[in-house]
């Protein structure tokens, strides 16, 4: 009876530890999409006209924000994170129907959205992306560069900056470059393409990872024979109780 009482608390700490373990790896931390060192000042680009980059998704991910890099450029005087000039519109599109953005999103003026690593972000409908998929990420851009305008927010990128290092959230594989001239009240798909280009940032996002079907199946198997155990533990003290 001992021994049995032993092995089965064994037993319900082993599965009890499974099943920790695999819910674990299901609570993934929201991340973003890119990065890079915001602390450091990059020379930029800008002008009216749509700006992103394209990217595909490795693993069923969910987006959680948008956000726009808060740079004032060369000519305003400012520093990253004092604030956006102009509103913006980020938009996700997946390449293979850019018919319309699966997702929008404003931003406001000034310093009311959340900063973050040199971006500021704003909440959004979650949306799933899906493994295997291309998708593009972009954002307006509506005041014109010509003559030089210094209220502008201006993105950034490796043109003419050999230091600049780009880092890519986990499911995630960088594409490329990716712009359209002009500004409408409406969101515009960016078409115009250089892919590995590391430029246009721009728009970004942070998302988390979806967990896979198989980490579930596995997660309710060990909730199973948790229970299954307690039940047989509980028929076998009743049934000892009618001898």
């Amino acid at each position: 009876m001992r021994h049995y009482n032993r092995g089965k608390r064994f037993l319900l700490r082993s599965v009890a530890l499974v099943a920790i373990a695999l819910s674990g790896k299901l609570t993934h931390a929201a991340q973003v999409a890119v990065g890079f060192d915001s602390t450091r000042f990059w020379n930029t680009g800008t002008g009216q006209g749509v700006y992103g980059w394209q990217f595909t998704a490795n693993s069923e991910i969910q987006v959680l924000t948008l956000g726009i890099y808060d740079n004032p450029g060369i000519y305003g005087g400012g520093f990253v994170g004092d604030g956006l000039v102009e509103p913006h519109v980020i938009s996700i599109w997946e390449v293979a129907d850019h018919s319309a953005p699966l997702l929008s999103a404003a931003t406001p003026v000034g310093t009311t959205a959340p900063l973050s690593d040199g971006f500021r972000y704003v909440s959004v409908s979650p949306l799933v992306l899906h493994s295997g998929h291309q998708y593009v990420i972009s954002a307006s851009y509506p005041n014109v560069s010509v003559p030089v305008n210094p209220n502008k927010d201006w993105t950034a990128g490796d043109i003419n900056n050999p230091g600049f290092v780009l880092t890519v959230g986990t499911g995630l594989t960088f594409g490329g470059y990716r712009s359209i001239a002009g500004y409408s009240d409406t969101p515009l798909f960016p078409d115009y393409y250089v892919p590995g280009q590391q430029y246009g940032f721009g728009p970004n996002f942070s998302y988390s990872v979806v967990p896979e079907p198989s980490s579930l199946a596995l997660v309710g198997i060990a909730a199973s024979v948790l229970l299954r155990t307690k039940n047989t533990g509980r028929f076998r003290r009743r049934s000892r109780g009618f001898r």
